[in-house]
């Protein structure tokens, strides 16, 4: 006997493609946005400074740049504020790491004057 079935399944609005089982969807305008399209065609927003991007805030390019909606103005806020905060560390780590080479150089120069006290 033949049957005929209906599947349902996602395809992704870019490529086309079905077999990827990793699917974002644009927060505005729905679209299904398959894992290797999602760098190219869209942004992937955090949810929290600390954290890695987990499909939580994702946008298409367009939708990106034309939503103005709370939420999609809370995630560009918080993007803004990890941005921030990488700056912040980057130039704390600067700074930090001149700091530690004077203090190693100096210690060097204590303890070789100390030697040299011994010494006489």
């Amino acid at each position: 006997m033949k049957a005929t079935k209906t599947v349902e399944y996602r395809q992704c609005d870019f490529c086309r493609s079905d077999s990827d089982s990793c699917f974002h969807k644009c927060l505005s305008c729905g679209k299904d946005v398959c894992y290797s399209c999602k760098d190219k065609v869209g942004v992937e927003y955090r949810r929290a400074v600390s954290v890695s991007g987990s499909g939580d805030g994702f946008y298409c390019h367009d939708c990106d740049e034309k939503d103005t909606s709370e939420l999609h103005t809370a995630y560009q806020q918080m993007r803004s504020l990890t941005r921030e905060s990488e700056g912040f560390y980057t130039d704390f780590r600067k700074r930090s790491e001149v700091a530690e080479k004077k203090v190693k150089q100096l210690r060097n120069e204590y303890d070789r004057q100390q030697k040299q006290k011994e010494q006489s």
